[in-house]
C-alpha cells in the first residue's frame, strides 16, 4: 500500500512521462513533415525544365566561391543538405520513441501525403 506521497509521486512520474511522449510525438511528426517537404521540392527540382528554368542566368561572373556557383547553378543540392539534416533528427527521434515506449502520431499517413503535396506547390 502506498503512502498519499508515494502515491502523489507516482501520480506526477506518470504525467510527466505522458508528456514527454507528447513532446516526442510532435517532434517527430515535425520531422517527418519537413523530411517529406524537401522531398516534395526535390521532386520539383529535378524536373529537366524546371532545372533549365533556374539556371539561366545563375552563374554571375563576380562569384568566387565555388560552393556558391553550385548553389546558384543546382537548388537541388541545397534542398537535398537541408533534407539530410532532418533525416538526422528524424532517425534520432525513432531511435528514442520505442526506447521511451512512445507511439508515434497516428497522423503519419497524412503527414507523408501532405507534406509531399506541400514540397510541390
Amino acid at each position: 500500500m502506498c503512502t498519499a506521497g508515494e502515491y502523489s509521486s507516482k501520480v506526477e512520474d506518470a504525467e510527466r512521462h505522458r508528456e514527454i511522449d507528447r513532446i516526442l510525438r510532435v517532434d517527430h511528426a515535425g520531422e517527418y513533415g519537413a523530411v517529406r517537404i524537401y522531398e516534395g521540392q526535390m521532386a520539383v527540382l529535378q524536373d529537366a525544365e524546371t532545372q533549365r528554368l533556374l539556371k539561366v542566368g545563375a552563374i554571375l561572373p563576380s562569384v568566387a566561391c565555388i560552393e556558391a556557383v553550385v548553389v546558384l547553378t543546382n537548388p537541388h543540392y541545397v534542398v537535398q543538405e537541408m533534407r539530410d539534416g532532418e533525416v538526422v533528427h528524424l532517425r534520432n527521434l525513432e531511435t528514442l520513441l520505442p526506447k521511451r515506449r512512445a507511439r508515434p502520431t497516428a497522423l503519419l499517413p497524412l503527414w507523408n501525403i501532405a507534406g509531399f503535396a506541400l514540397g510541390l506547390c
